[in-house]
C-alpha cells in the first residue's frame, strides 16, 4: 500500500521590491482597478476576486490589444497559485504573457499548465510599473499524514453490530 501525505497548511510569501505579503493558497496575482487613474494596482486576490492585499508601490498597465502584438499589460486574473502536495503549482491564466526564471538564470514563458515548485520562484510580469520581479517563496509547511485505514475486521464488525438482524 502506498502512503500519501496531505498538505494541510502552506504559506507563500509574495515579495516585490520591499513589499511583502504572506498568503495561503489558493490565490491569484492580478490587477485591481484604480478608477480614474491611468495605471491600476497589482493585488493578491482570492479565487472569487476579493482583494486580500494591494501592492502600494507597484502599478499595472492595462488595455493591451494582443491582436496588435501588445503584451505588456496585466490581467485582472493573471497568475494562479494553488497548493499541490508539499509545494505549489503556479499557472498563467491571464490574457498577456508571464515569464519565470529557471535555475541558472534562463527565462521561459509560464504556461496555463503551470510549474510545480517546492521552494522559490521568480516571475516577470510585463506591464508592471516599475518593472520588478515577483518572488514567490514557500515559507511554512505543515504536512500531516492521512489517518491509517481501519483494519478490515473493524469495519465489518461495526456494520454487523449496527445491522444485526
Amino acid at each position: 500500500m502506498r502512503h500519501v501525505t496531505l498538505t494541510n497548511n502552506l504559506t507563500v510569501e509574495v515579495k516585490i521590491g520591499d513589499e511583502v505579503y504572506r498568503v495561503n493558497p489558493p490565490f491569484i496575482i492580478g490587477r485591481e482597478e484604480a478608477l480614474g487613474e491611468e495605471l491600476d494596482y497589482l493585488a493578491i486576490k482570492t479565487l472569487d476576486g476579493r482583494v486580500l492585499y494591494r501592492f502600494s508601490k507597484i502599478r499595472c498597465k492595462w488595455g493591451c490589444d494582443i491582436n496588435k502584438g501588445e503584451y505588456d499589460c496585466v490581467s485582472h486574473n493573471h497568475v494562479k497559485v494553488e497548493a499541490e502536495g508539499s509545494g505549489i503549482r503556479v499557472s498563467h491564466i491571464g490574457r498577456t504573457k508571464t515569464y519565470i526564471e529557471q535555475p541558472g538564470g534562463q527565462v521561459q514563458e509560464l504556461t496555463p499548465n503551470g510549474i510545480f515548485i517546492a521552494d522559490r520562484l521568480v516571475l516577470y510580469i510585463p506591464g508592471l510599473k516599475p518593472s520588478m520581479p515577483v518572488e514567490l517563496s514557500i515559507v511554512a509547511k505543515q504536512i500531516i499524514p492521512p489517518p491509517p485505514p481501519p483494519p478490515p475486521g473493524d469495519l465489518c464488525q461495526a456494520l454487523c453490530e449496527v445491522y444485526d438482524p
